[in-house]
């Protein structure tokens, strides 16, 4: 796919879209006003341009115009810049850098600081080693929390409503048209799988992949690290004297002898357990949950993961001024001893990390969308032949103005629509006028070698594709209820 916009602003052409296919083009016209459409559309199917118009529909409330013709892209670049049109490519929209990247930026140094001061305390009188267990427990179980994120990013769940939604929309848009007889896809089918080969029982790998998709933030930030701050509080090596005084019920005594030391450490312990389980309650923003929304949805959508966040900046904000302070926290370098600044840098960082997780997601919803594209394809593939050419448009048009926040081009999700039309239905928009019975006989006359109850594909290229699709594609489908979460489900754009 190429975007061109144009830069003349004097134009009725606003932009351009082409789709080179393997004989000629098919375009997209985006046309700046109503008004000016029809002097666009004698442009464009005069004779010296040649092409034909397949559909028009509306974009982002602008007019575009759905053409085809045996034209090459560069031909009719040529032929706009000759009537005056200056076109300016359009490069695909970078990708911004996942916040929970950045977070790891400072939170990986910062531990591996924390990590490596743990191992250079000066030997202790009536000791036999030199480890800081506390620093080292919070430091380990933290890195490894940190690892997820970096992974993983924000945890990932199924955008249910959404999917439901955006069904129903294409159902209302085409029921109307519907043949005699015939009825559209249930919404809670699962259409996608039917295009794919049945899948054996999941791996332990993707098991863990799968879980650590949906769960990364409460695994990897608040778990893991809920354990590391635990530690920090009440260092490893005096659980034993603190559980002596807990079974005779000396509370108090029990918190005085697990505790840290340092009264600074074990405040940031155990404010940092306090944010974590404050952000416990956060939960991923699902505007289409048909559910009315109260005022506690709202907090825990919007402020409850910062709040606990900005509780834990503050709490290690504390441990690093404690490291820079403290005439005990010390570490051994080259012999001599040194205020332990490492630790102190360390914290100071990890405080910063809290600060940018206030720009960071909880959790996000990702629809599936080749489940979106299947239902939208196994719809359109119903429809008369003679009004398809404008339905698919304008359901391509509706998907595009849908999942604007997925930056989607036209032409690319109409050039996907029309290629699943033909891939799994045997539609082509040069072969509408044929019954469906004949369409599968003229495909079937060109392989000749096809096996007892094996399905034609639609060309040659395709052969690498699943056998017997198109019973798979007509047979019933299971609930959606029945889905398993993808990790693979493709979230940007409508890629195959």
């Amino acid at each position: 796919m190429a975007t061109y916009t144009n830069i003349n602003a004097a134009s009725s052409i606003a932009a351009v879209e082409f789709s080179p296919v393997s004989d000629g083009n098919f375009s997209f016209f985006h046309i700046r006003s109503p008004e000016n459409k029809e002097e666009i559309k004698q442009w464009l199917t005069s004779k010296g341009v040649g092409q034909e118009i397949v559909a028009e529909t509306m974009v982002g409330g602008k007019p575009v115009l759905v053409t085809r013709g045996e034209k090459t892209k560069d031909e009719l670049t040529k032929l706009l810049e000759a009537q005056g049109e200056k076109l300016q490519f359009v490069p695909p929209p970078k990708k911004s850098i996942d916040t929970w990247k950045i977070i790891s930026m400072f939170a990986v140094p910062g531990q591996t600081l924390q990590m490596t001061s743990a191992f250079m305390k000066p030997k202790m009188p009536g000791k036999k080693g030199t480890v800081s267990w506390d620093l080292f427990i919070f430091a380990g179980s933290s890195l490894l929390g940190h690892i997820i994120g970096w992974v993983y990013g924000s945890q990932k769940s199924d955008d249910e409503y959404r999917e439901d939604f955006i069904k129903q929309k294409i159902n209302k848009k085409l029921d109307g048209h519907l043949p005699n007889g015939a009825k559209l896809p249930d919404i809670q089918d699962d259409r996608s799988s039917l295009r794919n080969e049945p899948k054996g029982p999941a791996s332990a790998g993707q098991k863990v992949n799968d879980f650590l998709r949906e769960n990364s933030v409460t695994f990897g930030e608040l778990f893991l690290r809920y354990f590391g701050a635990f530690a920090l509080a009440f260092p490893v090596n005096k659980w034993k004297a603190g559980f002596g005084k807990l079974k005779v019920g000396a509370f108090k005594e029990a918190y005085k002898a697990a505790g840290h030391d340092s009264g600074y450490l074990r405040f940031t312990g155990l404010a940092s357990m306090f944010g974590k389980t404050v952000a416990l309650f956060a939960k991923a923003p699902d505007p289409y949950d048909p559910k009315p929304k109260t005022w506690l949805d709202t907090l825990r959508e919007k402020y409850i993961f910062n709040i606990g966040g900005n509780i834990e900046a503050a709490a290690y904000a504390t441990m690093s001024y404690e490291a820079f302070i403290n005439p005990k926290n010390r570490i051994v370098i080259g012999g001599k001893q040194h205020q332990n600044f490492l630790s102190g840098i360390g914290a100071s960082m990890f405080a910063t990390r809290y600060v940018i997780r206030n720009w960071a997601k909880y959790g996000e919803k990702e629809i599936d969308m080749n489940e979106v594209r299947a239902h939208a394809t196994d719809s359109l593939a119903k429809m008369p032949p003679d009004k398809l050419p404008q339905l698919l448009a304008d359901t391509a048009a509706d998907l595009t103005d849908h999942f604007k926040d997925k930056h989607l081009e036209y032409s690319q999700v109409f050039t996907q629509l029309m290629s699943d039309l033909y891939r799994y239905h045997h539609i082509a928009l040069t072969n509408l006028g044929t019954e469906p019975e004949e369409r599968m006989a003229k495909v079937t006359a060109q392989q000749p070698d096809l096996q007892p109850g094996e399905a034609p594909v639609a060309t040659q290229t395709l052969k690498s594709s699943p056998r017997n699709m198109m019973e798979r594609v007509t047979a019933p489908a299971g609930k959606h209820a029945e889905k398993i979460s993808k990790a693979g489900d493709m979230p940007l754009g409508m890629g195959a």
